[in-house]
């Protein structure tokens, strides 16, 4: 995610970024959220940073980048 954003206080990570040529809305990482029973996800965003060592799921949709 492109944009300026916001960083926790006292560990410095970050908590969300805004969307570069979406306004209004945010991007949060989902390891945002330290709860187990959080969803997993349904499809994957950006997909063309992905790191070449993590593997998607089998069957779940996928964009390479955001179409306009």
């Amino acid at each position: 995610m492109e944009g300026d954003g916001g960083f926790c206080p006292t560990c410095c990570s970050g908590m969300f970024r805004y969307v570069a040529d979406m306004t209004g809305l945010i991007g949060i990482p989902a390891g945002t959220f330290k709860d187990p029973s959080f969803p997993p996800p349904n499809r994957f965003y950006w997909t063309v940073h992905q790191h070449h060592w993590l593997p998607l799921p089998d069957g779940l949709p996928s964009m390479e980048k955001m179409q306009a």
